[in-house]
């Protein structure tokens, strides 16, 4: 594979949590923005109030992706990180 982004849509549909992998030979060309961005416009499609996931904090190339793409970032404790974006 190349690259994967998943979608799970909470039983309300108030919230949908993201994932994405990109495989290293991948990485650096777009890939996890299109399949972050299309995500996105499911999640619209689908009426939800915000669209999260859980990154690594030494992620710094996906965290500077979320902040571009108009998330907000929150530190939490042991590496991790929450990016999230509200859509209404």
């Amino acid at each position: 594979f190349v690259g994967i982004g998943t979608l799970f849509i909470d039983p309300d549909f108030g919230n949908g949590e993201f994932s994405v992998v990109v495989s290293d030979d991948c990485q650096g060309k777009g890939l996890g923005y299109k399949l972050i961005d299309t995500l996105i416009g499911i999640a619209q499609e689908k009426g939800l109030e915000k669209f999260y996931g859980i990154v690594l904090t030494d992620n710094r190339k996906m965290i500077n992706l979320c902040r571009k793409l108009g998330f907000t970032v929150e530190n939490w404790p042991d590496g991790l990180s929450r990016v999230e974006l509200h859509l209404r």
